[in-house]
């Protein structure tokens, strides 16, 4: 039922999706819907609950077993992790999007997914000795990290298409370009941690 709302939430949008259409591409009565969940918003709420712990999880994997938070890491993580994301929740991806623009939409559901990532993250540079600002860490993760990753998911093959561009090299340059922003924040860390050391009273 979740996946069956997934696909129309991302087909017809959140406002034009109904109900019953849901229970129907779910193969469902409405009644046996409406027993499971009160309304399309509890839809909604439960579809993003389940899809971020998801995410969280192939991020658990994708990280597994990375004793050294260095650029080699960054590079795999935003070629890994961006196709991961791209091959196992396209329509999730679109519906966090989505909502974010729309009058009245859920915005709070696609911040709070990104906050989850957010956390998580600062949690792991934290295991890895470094301790950046959570509010800097937040920003920079949402507005110059996922915004743009989802963007790029979502529109960059469609704007390579109309632009006449190879999609595959657009793609690419993206990517490195994303990943010279994320090995530049780390390099700061770094340095903020060397500073740190050095700056210790000598026992």
């Amino acid at each position: 039922m979740l996946a069956a709302a997934e696909a129309e939430f991302a087909d017809r949008g959140f406002e034009a999706a109904t109900m019953d259409q849901i229970a129907g591409r779910a193969g469902v009565s409405k009644s046996h819907l409406y027993y499971h969940f009160d309304s399309k918003d509890d839809l909604l709420e439960q579809l993003f609950a389940v899809r971020v712990a998801e995410i969280l999880a192939d991020k658990e994997e994708l990280l597994a077993d990375a004793p050294v938070l260095d650029d080699g890491l960054v590079d795999r993580v935003l070629r890994q992790g961006v196709a991961s994301l791209l091959a196992t929740h396209p329509d999730f991806l679109r519906i966090a999007v989505l909502e974010c623009f729309r009058p009245g939409g859920r915005g709070d559901l696609a911040f709070r997914f990104l906050s989850g990532v957010t956390d998580d993250t600062l949690a792991r540079f934290r295991a890895y000795g470094l301790n950046p600002d959570p509010a800097e860490l937040q920003g920079a993760m949402t507005w110059f990290g996922l915004l743009p990753i989802l963007a790029e998911l979502l529109v960059g093959a469609d704007r390579a298409r109309i632009l006449g561009l190879d999609v595959e090299r657009e793609h690419g340059i993206f990517q490195r370009l994303l990943g010279e922003v994320y090995r530049g924040y780390l390099a700061q860390l770094r340095a903020v941690k060397t500073e740190e050391a050095d700056d210790a009273p000598r026992g």
